[in-house]
């Protein structure tokens, strides 16, 4: 380690302390001004050019002007973190050609004053792909996400299934091909239906879904067409025209399972030192006027319960709807008051986001899907006798299709 002996000390602290103060004007500033500064080259530490071609008489007089110097800047020791700076320090000998450029000193310095590690730190920035799914957490039965205890690690559920072209019209056995776990590679030209994951609603106690939901196209579900909420089944090709009749808005084709599965995009999402954050989601693969939803899967402690369980919420609150263009490309964009990388102080951690489409044009507020609503669906609108009651169960009008992992992570070979 090299260090010119001719520095003077009070220069070195006139000199050092005037950089600092470029850095920050107060010590709730401090992570901010050096977040422009530093270029980061691992998790905790960093390169600082600011104190660059300073005389260093010794290593104590780095520690002392660095300490002092923050300690000026109201950076309180008492229970933060401790982090490691690298300082490259370099003085050029005028008398030589050659440079002698001094050792990189570690010092440990007190980075941040806040009350909560997680909330206000230096300002990060992350980069979040959209995986293709076909149900919670699921991929044609693979899990997508490694998620974090209690929950099994495998946990997932596919909400779409196969169109079944010799299924009975009505009846108990009408329903869609489920997913194998080869389909996503084997069978991606055959349509995707509507079906209900059986282990699904029996383990959250929701009603199934009368069997005439079931095994429909993606353009063939039961849509609202009266001031009462009645549902019936759109002609899959309808073309609108003054005034009736009721037609599905253009394109409307049945999807396969290789279109269903054809998404793609990312989320930027930058965690400010404030404890704020703002998310820019951009989709692409989907179709023209489809409605859409994003959410935020949590992985909390519900009211009145005492485990931890996953839990949607709208993400950035409601609405949480986008239409994709003509293209099928959508921009989702929302400012938070949290980072969704940290976990809270409940302990509550957001363990990634789901697109969630919705065949039948509805959003439902704050929950992706009204599970337990019983609605009247009348096939023949003309005939009142064609009408029955059933349930909206996930998987009949509310698809996942599309997932993004927050601080839950990609099980290896997801992409």
């Amino acid at each position: 380690m090299i260090f010119s002996d001719a520095a003077k000390p009070e220069k070195v602290e006139e000199r050092a302390t005037n950089c600092l103060l470029k850095v920050a004007i107060s010590g709730a500033r401090l992570q901010d001004r050096l977040q422009d500064i530093v270029t980061p080259f691992g998790e905790s530490k960093f390169s600082l050019s600011c104190v660059r071609n300073l005389g260093i008489a010794d290593r104590q007089s780095v520690t002392d002007w660095l300490n002092s110097s923050l300690l000026t800047l109201d950076v309180e020791p008492q229970g933060i973190n401790v982090t490691l700076i690298t300082f490259n320090l370099k003085r050029k000998l005028m008398t030589y050609v050659s440079k002698v450029i001094c050792s990189a000193i570690m010092v440990p310095i007190l980075l941040s004053a806040i009350p909560s590690a997680q909330s206000k730190q230096m300002a990060r920035s992350w980069t979040k792909p959209l995986v293709a799914t076909t149900g919670f957490n699921a991929d044609c039965t693979k899990p997508v996400f490694d998620l974090p205890a209690p929950l099994p690690a495998g946990l997932s559920f596919d909400f779409v299934g196969l169109f079944n072209q010799f299924a009975p019209a009505d009846g108990p056995e009408r329903d869609a091909l489920a997913l194998q776990a080869g389909d996503c590679d084997e069978r991606g030209d055959e349509f995707v239906a509507t079906t209900v994951n059986q282990r699904f609603i029996q383990a959250n106690n929701f009603p199934d879904a009368d069997s005439r939901m079931k095994n429909r196209k993606t353009n063939e579900v039961a849509k609202i067409f009266a001031p009462n909420g009645a549902r019936t089944f759109f002609a899959p090709s309808s073309v609108s025209s003054a005034p009736f009749p009721l037609a599905n808005s253009q394109p409307s084709k049945a999807m396969t399972l290789d279109e269903f599965r054809g998404v793609g995009g990312n989320m930027s999402l930058k965690c400010r030192a404030d404890g704020t954050a703002k998310a820019v989601i951009h989709l692409r693969g989907y179709s023209p006027n489809e409605v859409l939803t994003v959410w935020a899967i949590w992985l909390t402690t519900l009211p009145g319960r005492s485990q931890l369980a996953p839990l949607p919420l709208p993400f950035g609150g409601i609405p949480n709807t986008i239409v994709p263009n003509k293209r099928g490309f959508a921009r989702f964009e929302r400012e938070l008051n949290y980072c969704p990388m940290d976990v809270q102080e409940d302990g509550s951690r957001l363990m990634f986001l789901d697109v969630a489409t919705h065949l039948d044009g509805d959003a439902y507020g704050a929950t992706p899907a009204a599970t337990s609503s019983i609605v009247t669906v009348i096939p023949n609108p003309n005939d009142p006798q064609t009408a029955f009651t059933t349930a909206l169960s996930v998987g009949t009008v509310a698809l996942n299709r599309g997932a993004i992992p927050m601080t839950a992570s990609l099980k290896q070979g997801s992409d």
